[in-house]
């Protein structure tokens, strides 16, 4: 991942960026141990809004949540990090927009 530019920028304001410049540094330097716990925060996430919000159970299936955490962290990352840059070596960041 290309967050260099980011991280650099922040190192003059580290009170401004805070946690994302921390999180830039942790993608620059641990990239696949960042992205399991990323991809397994967002599935923790994504089951507990499912289960309270969008299904409205009464009673909160953590056993759900635990296995949707751990597939997200333990299976899909590991498989779509390297896709992932599959898709850069073959497309660039000529794909992206700038925003």
């Amino acid at each position: 991942y290309k967050t260099n530019t980011f991280i650099e920028s922040c190192r003059i304001e580290e009170e401004e960026c805070g946690m994302l410049a921390w999180y830039a540094r942790q993608l620059s330097s641990r990239p696949f141990l960042t992205g399991m716990w990323s991809t397994a925060a967002i599935l923790f996430s994504g089951d507990v809004i499912a289960q309270q919000l969008i299904e409205r159970q009464k009673k909160h299936d953590w056993v759900r949540t635990a296995r949707m955490t751990a597939m997200g962290g333990l299976v899909v990352a590991p498989i779509i990090r390297p896709w992932y840059l599959t898709l850069d070596k073959m497309f660039g960041s000529r794909m992206l927009i700038s925003v």
